[in-house]
């Protein structure tokens, strides 16, 4: 092997370990986001029961204040759930071997070097027989699919309109 292919090997390998090593940490930090917005729920589903207990003692529930939490809660819950679509497509990611490059890694013989790879985003899972198909749209930034009503794209984090 030549000096030169050894250099683009090495070079391969260090851009793959950097894809891992973000694609980790990104998956990481958008699970601990969910993780402190499951906290945050429980904190508030105290707080709902702990208001319709006072407010019975009182003798005066007040539904207004009852269903303001309850539509912080339910905020939360969707902003959960966000997250960890997020987070499933991150863990989904994988990396791409370069064209031109055998699946072990061994540049091919007259193979060319280019750009180094980039990940490909997951394929959508196809809706369940029972449930009905998600309506989607795609990023303008990136050209993933994003569900309709998503603020951010998942995959590159643009924001959507």
């Amino acid at each position: 092997m030549s000096g030169r292919s050894l250099l683009d090997q090495f070079r391969r390998g260090l851009d793959r370990a950097s894809f891992e090593a973000d694609r980790m940490m990104r998956y990481n930090r958008v699970k601990a986001e969910a993780a402190r917005l499951r906290q945050q729920g429980r904190e508030r589903t105290f707080a709902l029961g702990e208001k319709a207990l006072a407010l019975y003692r009182a003798g005066t529930p007040s539904t207004a204040d009852l269903g303001d939490i309850a539509r912080e809660i339910i905020a939360l819950e969707a902003r959960i759930e966000q997250k960890e679509q997020e987070a499933t497509v991150i863990q989904a990611e994988e990396w791409v071997v370069p064209e031109g490059e055998a699946a072990d890694g061994d540049p091919q013989i007259g193979a060319s070097t280019g750009p180094a790879p980039q990940p490909v985003p997951p394929r959508p899972a196809a809706a369940s027989a029972g449930s009905p198909k998600a309506a989607h749209h795609f990023c303008t930034a990136c050209g993933n699919e994003v569900r309709t009503g998503a603020h951010f794209c998942a995959h590159c984090g643009a924001v959507q309109h």
